[in-house]
């Protein structure tokens, strides 16, 4: 399965079951493309019924999530509100993180309901939940925060610049956005340089999304693809499909088997990503504080 660079980020395509063959052959498959892989796995994915994924209404109210330790009530309304129902939805990670970053720097649950509203039904009903890469800057600055992107682009690969997801991706965004030479070392410093109280976005490439924020003790990470719900894959191949992603990302299977990581675990997860999977063109989004 090559990765193709098609500039529809994030959309990814079923496989049939009379793919399970290929399915079957997990050490064909690179670090760099356990993503789209994953994504791809999703084709065998269950319908839900109503009963399976009624989600209770959820109260909105303001606030500041990160400006102390993250409470046990934000996390339970995070998992209520998106993390439990993106484990049944197709391609939840953008939508997902986009709630997430919106609702813990203060955009408020309504607000970051809308994005996760979107994960609910489409989990509900089947459709996938996947989007462009632009649609997330777009929805983002509907909220009204102040949004800062660091766009990081190999360098030996610029004549792709035309059919690269990420190539011209700085001038549609103008002035929001800056584009820096692609290196694995300054992406993690930026990072690991994240202050208190605050909560980023990061593209794995072209392939994934997932956010990071830090309270005022602890670091965290949500990761729609941690702890894949078994549930999500008809019974026959369950375990072939389970057994194929631990073989490939140990690093995505926890103890608490949460969408969410905390502290050395969340650190153990970004260093595994940005050692083995980020190659070419990740993309950070951040509040701009200036």
């Amino acid at each position: 399965m090559p990765l193709l660079d098609t500039g529809y980020n994030f959309k990814y395509c079923r496989i049939s079951a009379d793919k399970s063959a290929e399915i079957a052959q997990p050490f064909f498959i690179r670090p760099g493309q356990i993503f789209i892989f994953l994504e791809k796995l999703r084709g065998f994915m269950l319908p839900v019924s109503a009963s399976q994924s009624a989600i209770a209404p959820i109260s909105m109210s303001e606030g500041r999530p990160l400006s102390d330790r993250l409470s046990i009530e934000n996390l339970q309304w995070l998992k209520g509100a998106v993390l439990k129902p993106a484990e049944m939805a197709m391609g939840p990670c953008v939508l997902t993180s986009a709630g997430i970053f919106t609702y813990l720097n203060g955009g408020g649950k309504e607000k970051a309901d809308v994005f996760f509203e979107q994960v609910r039904y489409n989990g509900m009903t089947g459709k996938d939940c996947s989007m462009e890469i632009i649609d997330i800057f777009s929805s983002l600055i509907d909220t009204g925060m102040p949004l800062k992107v660091d766009i990081y682009f190999s360098n030996t690969h610029i004549r792709d610049r035309e059919g690269c997801t990420h190539g011209r991706l700085a001038e549609k965004l103008g002035y929001i956005a800056q584009e820096h030479p692609f290196d694995i070392d300054l992406v993690r410093y930026k990072l690991n340089s994240l202050s208190a109280g605050q909560c980023l976005i990061l593209t794995i490439d072209n392939a994934h999304v997932i956010s990071v924020a830090r309270d005022a003790e602890n670091l965290w990470l949500f990761d729609t693809n941690l702890n894949p719900h078994k549930n999500c894959y008809e019974q026959k191949y369950r375990e072939i499909i389970i057994e194929t992603q631990r073989e490939i990302a140990p690093y995505l299977f926890t103890p608490s088997g949460e969408k969410y990581a905390c502290n050395e675990e969340a650190q153990c997860i970004l260093d595994n990503y940005l050692s083995r999977v980020i190659k070419r063109q990740p993309v950070i989004i951040s509040v701009d504080s200036q």
